[in-house]
């Protein structure tokens, strides 16, 4: 199966508004898992806030992670993480990251349930 180049990949978000591409930075692993809510590109976290108070609203939201390597493509390592939020024992969203440098990855999924 044919790659496509790293710098060609876009991202796609799919929530129950719908789906977008986009073309995110490269991001370290603690951009991931520190304060997710954060990187909600559905819109619904803290809908309307002040940034101020989208990160403290983030500092006091329990989340907990389940990363899972996957595997290595060309060299390049795939986590999948799964996001559950305020004790819910259903992920609230899923995150795909593809390794694009030694300490960066991309994010080429983004998934909520719709």
């Amino acid at each position: 199966m044919a790659m496509p180049s790293y710098a060609d990949w876009t991202r796609l978000v799919v929530s129950p508004k719908g789906g977008l591409f986009d073309e995110p930075e490269a991001e370290t692993l603690d951009y991931f898992t520190r304060y997710p809510s954060l990187h909600d590109n559905g819109g619904d976290f803290c809908y309307l806030c002040t940034e101020a108070r989208r990160l403290e609203a983030a500092k006091n939201q329990k989340v907990r992670i389940d990363p899972k390597f996957l595997g290595r493509i060309k060299g390049r390592a795939i986590y999948s993480l799964l996001y559950y939020f305020d004790g819910d024992p259903d992920p609230s969203w899923r995150t795909l990251l593809v390794q694009k440098q030694a300490d960066r990855y991309m994010e080429i999924l983004q998934t909520h349930p719709t």
